[in-house]
């Protein structure tokens, strides 16, 4: 019967381990290739995060005094001052309240220069990661669906029909501004009278002027009107960003290519424009036309300088 061999004497069949194997021998190794596509991918995070919060805290100056001796103003939220002869008021709109901060200074006045009225509005609007439209002060003419109506302007409400009385816009504005904004016009089109937010089919906005404003929707298309390129943007499912109620319609904007600082301004070439689109149609009502600031973030100042609204029935297009 073989006898079985003593410890000493077997032949020792496992590997040697060293203390380091040992210890890395629970260890995933990760190759080299994907520490460096982590970093590659990390770093411009880390650098857009920080540049974001410096953006944020960057200081930001007063805005500038208008010309001229103030005979009136306005720093309480929607608050109402007449102008124009008082067919018209200036609105300290800060409409998204919900995305206001709570130290947006903003306030409108009304000017004496050289015995001629002149008009406007300041704001201050702190630096933001994400910048989002919280005001948009003001001057109205007409019935705002959004307001209560305090002044009246003849001619209005209209149909946005081609064979109708031609409406142009006059007026001169200072803009002095930094930061995320426009300068722009608004109309409402609506289907019913009286204008309430319920009865608003169209929003019509004409932006003169902007910086590192972004409209609402997609790009339509390219128009030239009276000598100028416009971008057309259009969102045919708008709502109120604010949340104040559940109305929605179909928002259309012209982007100047060009600042266009100085009417007179063709607003009924614009709404033509917008028929040939369907974005409007002839049984809707215009109940107003408004100039103002969609402000983001930054400080300004606009003044507004000899503003008239004409309608002209002799330059209506003849079919």
């Amino acid at each position: 019967m073989p006898e079985f061999a003593h410890s000493e004497d077997r032949p020792d069949l496992s590997p040697d381990l060293d203390l380091e194997d040992e210890s890395n021998a629970g260890r995933i190794r990760v190759p080299r290739w994907i520490w460096l596509a982590c970093m590659v991918l990390t770093i411009p995070s880390i650098v857009s995060y920080w540049a974001q919060w410096a953006h944020q805290l960057r200081g930001l100056p007063d805005p500038p005094r208008p010309n001229g001796n103030i005979s009136a103003w306005s720093a309480s939220p929607f608050s109402q001052l007449p102008v124009a002869h008082e067919q018209c008021y200036l609105s300290n709109n800060r409409w998204n309240s919900s995305g206001s901060p709570a130290n947006l200074n903003q306030e409108t006045f009304v000017v004496e220069e050289a015995g001629k009225e002149s008009f406007g509005w300041r704001w201050s609007a702190p630096w933001r990661l994400f910048a989002k439209i919280v005001s948009y002060p003001e001057v109205v003419c007409g019935a705002k669906p959004w307001d209560i109506p305090m002044g009246r302007i003849d001619g209005f409400p209209f149909h946005p029909v081609k064979d109708g009385p031609r409406l142009t816009a006059e007026y001169h504005s200072e803009l002095k501004a930094l930061g995320t904004y426009n300068l722009a016009f608004s109309l409402w089109a609506v289907s019913r009278l009286p204008a309430t937010p319920e009865s608003v089919k169209t929003e019509v906005m004409i932006w003169t002027a902007q910086s590192g404003q972004r409209p609402s929707g997609k790009p339509l298309g390219v128009v030239t009107i009276n000598g100028v390129r416009w971008e057309v943007w259009v969102n045919e499912h708008q709502t109120d960003v604010s949340g104040s109620n559940s109305s929605e319609w179909t928002y259309v904007a012209y982007i100047a290519q060009t600042p266009v600082t100085d009417g007179p301004l063709p607003i009924s070439a614009f709404l033509d424009d917008a028929l040939d689109r369907k974005l409007l149609s002839p049984e809707m009502y215009m109940t107003d036309v408004e100039l103002g600031n969609e402000v983001s973030e930054g400080s300004g100042m606009a003044q507004i300088r000899g503003f008239q609204l004409h309608f002209d029935p002799s330059a209506a297009p003849q079919p």
